[in-house]
């Protein structure tokens, strides 16, 4: 098909490793240093170096190969966002076990990690699509799961999770995957959700109360004979406006971002 860069034919991508393919009958491979050292491709030592030197940068390598042979090395990486550390704080704060699971290289990963205060023994860097599905299963075994992510490689792992969370300005393939797509950017609104959703349902539970008690201090008016049918048909639409008001008293979402489906106080939690 028609290209800038020339004749591209049998173009490959493969989730959380790279793209192969033709340019011009050139074999090309872009991808992770595992997918491309995978191909069989030649690293020059100055290439090797450079890789090296991107990954202590705190930068995830990105290779280029041509017909076998790498070619060049470029190193990929985002700041760590200025809301992070604290709402990765009051989420530990609330009771969750904070985790990274990242396809990028190990060593970017304890980096962000060390930053983030997260252990090392918790981070895992290199991860494919389907081992952070097996992650995400092996630690539903113990618990309740809640994933965060963004990118096509994520959203087995979202749908995988007790509760998937899509982050703004996410791939597509993760939005439908996921249970929650935030509709701000940062992890900040991770915690008006576990806010709101605990409002939700402590809203609930009163609403919950308030009707029992109702219900059952007018039935038993109504056994012992001290209220007649007229009475109790017009208390019984006061119970359902109670837990009307209750519910539209408490604005549990009113500061918080677009949801879809909130699990309630999970045990174990996880951030990708």
């Amino acid at each position: 098909r028609a290209s800038p860069l020339g004749d591209v034919r049998e173009t490959v991508q493969t989730p959380g490793g790279g793209l192969t393919g033709l340019v011009d009958g050139r074999r090309l491979v872009v991808g992770s240093p595992r997918f491309v050292r995978a191909q069989n491709v030649a690293i020059p030592t100055e290439l090797d170096v450079a890789e090296r030197a991107a990954v202590a940068a705190g930068m995830t390598p990105v290779l280029v190969a041509a017909d076998g042979r790498c070619v060049a090395v470029a190193g990929l990486g985002d700041p760590i966002r200025e809301d992070t550390a604290s709402a990765l704080a009051e989420l530990r704060r609330l009771g969750w076990t904070i985790r990274i699971l990242s396809g990028d290289h190990p060593d970017v990963v304890a980096a962000v990690a060390e930053q983030l205060h997260v252990p090392a023994e918790a981070a895992t860097g290199n991860a494919t699509p389907e081992e952070k599905v097996a992650y995400v299963e092996r630690l539903r075994q113990h618990g309740p799961v809640v994933m965060v992510g963004d990118g096509v490689n994520d959203a087995a792992a979202l749908s995988a999770a007790t509760v998937g969370i899509a982050v703004h300005g996410g791939a597509e393939a993760s939005l439908s995957a996921a249970d929650i797509y935030l509709s701000r950017p940062g992890l900040t609104p991770i915690v008006d959700l576990v806010g709101a959703a605990g409002s939700t349902v402590r809203a609930i539970r009163r609403s919950l109360v308030a009707s029992l008690i109702y219900n059952t201090l007018a039935a038993t008016l109504a056994m012992t004979g001290l209220i007649g049918p007229l009475i109790a048909a017009i208390l019984m639409p006061i119970s359902s406006l109670t837990v009307l008001t209750l519910a539209f008293g408490s604005r549990t979402f009113r500061n918080t971002t677009n949801v879809g489906k909130v699990a309630a106080e999970p045990a174990e939690r996880m951030l990708e």
